[in-house]
């Protein structure tokens, strides 16, 4: 009777008490959520950017490394850029500080792979395989912080085209090209172009013989008082115009009995700086 009803009287408004409490819980939860930063909201992944090319992975870390390893870890091809264009991460290239290969990583065409990564001031070439590489083109384009880059470990047997590999680089002060294969060449149009922190270069290591391209390869390098072309024949060459404009700091060059300033051609196409010249 009385008791029974009084009882459940009781249990309702004791059930009642606890969904309203539990109402109230789960809003001030709710509230705190919303307040809480979007990095710690959103706790998904340390990585700015990730992906993949080919059997690579490719990351960019909130520090700014980017790591491009193989998907099984031990070795990998990255996406044909000659075909393809821009590498995956060029929309991030902005948040690129530093750069590594682990693993083995291979590539046909390495063309703009770090091309106005503008803030990227290190890269480790150790883990990469450039061995059927074809095209060096933009390889390190506006990397302005860049001051010297370990090219040692690349091989250059099949590359065709160096045009353009370190234009803009401002900061680069040395790089050693003493290891590089250029025997099959064809163009290195504006190679050096603007590198203006550079005070000298040693090419004389490199067989230029099938290269047709040489126009504006060192113009801009306004720092640069000495260069070795001691190997440079230069019989092949169909442009070689403003190779040395704006070099204003030369003041020794090193040539060999196979250049000359005309070129494959009849006519003379380039000339050194301004001043007085003597064998």
């Amino acid at each position: 009777g009385k008791g029974r009803a009084v009882e459940r009287i009781i249990l309702t408004v004791k059930r009642e008490s606890l969904l309203a409490a539990l109402v109230v819980l789960l809003t001030l939860v709710g509230f705190a959520y919303l307040r809480l930063p979007s990095s710690i909201a959103v706790p998904a992944s340390a990585n700015v950017a990730e992906g993949t090319s080919g059997t690579c992975k490719w990351s960019i870390d909130s520090a700014g490394a980017l790591v491009i390893e193989p998907l099984d870890g031990v070795s990998g091809q990255l996406d044909n850029l000659d075909s393809d264009g821009m590498p995956p991460w060029f929309e991030y290239r902005d948040r690129v500080s530093f750069a590594a290969f682990r693993g083995s990583v291979s590539a046909i065409g390495v063309q703009f792979l770090f091309s106005n990564c503008s803030l990227m001031k290190s890269v480790d070439l150790s883990g990469l395989d450039t061995s059927s590489a074809t095209s060096t083109y933009f390889m390190f384009a506006d990397c302005s912080p860049l001051v010297s880059v370990d090219l040692s470990n690349l091989d250059t047997s099949s590359v065709k085209y160096m045009s353009n590999m370190f234009y803009g680089r401002s900061s680069l002060a040395s790089v050693d090209l003493s290891g590089l294969d250029t025997s099959s060449v064809r163009g290195m149009r504006w190679m050096f172009r603007t590198c203006s922190s550079l005070t000298s270069l040693d090419l004389s290591s490199l067989d230029v013989s099938l290269t047709r391209s040489m126009s504006f390869m060192f113009e801009g390098c306004s720092s640069l008082s000495s260069l070795d072309l001691s190997s440079f024949d230069t019989s092949s060459a169909e442009n070689m115009r403003c190779m040395f404009d704006g070099c204003s700091s030369l003041a020794r060059v090193a040539l060999s009995a196979g250049f000359s300033f005309e070129g494959s051609g009849g006519s003379r196409q380039c000339s050194l700086p301004d001043g007085y010249w003597r064998a």
